[in-house]
Order: structure tokens, then sequence, then C-alpha cells
């Protein structure tokens, strides 16, 4: 990801930040590589905003 400073607490940009976490863990703990192609990236993205906005569904 870009190096840039992000301020503010607004849905999209708490679920940017959830998003880079989840991606720098998963990745740093990845036994095959890095795990996201662009798709992946974007669904991500869209997961943890749907989470931030309290509409995340669980899947059973």
């Amino acid at each position: 990801m870009s190096d840039f400073d992000l301020q503010g607490d607004s849905a999209e940009l708490v679920a940017y930040k959830l998003m880079t976490e989840v991606r720098e863990l998963e990745w740093r703990f990845s036994e095959s590589g890095p795990p996201y192609n662009r798709k992946e990236l974007m669904d991500l993205y869209a997961e943890c905003l749907e989470s931030v906005k309290g509409n995340r569904k669980v899947k059973p």
C-alpha cells in the first residue's frame, strides 16, 4: 500500500485502515506468498466497510 497519511474517522477510512491491517497480518503469516489479487483486496475492503457500518453478515 502507499505511504500517505490519512486522517479522520469516516466509515470508509476506518474500513481502509482495517483492510490494510488484515492484509498485512495475513500476508506476514501466509505460507504461500501474497494472498491477494485486486478482486480479493476489493472484496476485503467491502467486507471491512460492511463490518465498520455494522452490516456484516457472518456465515454460520
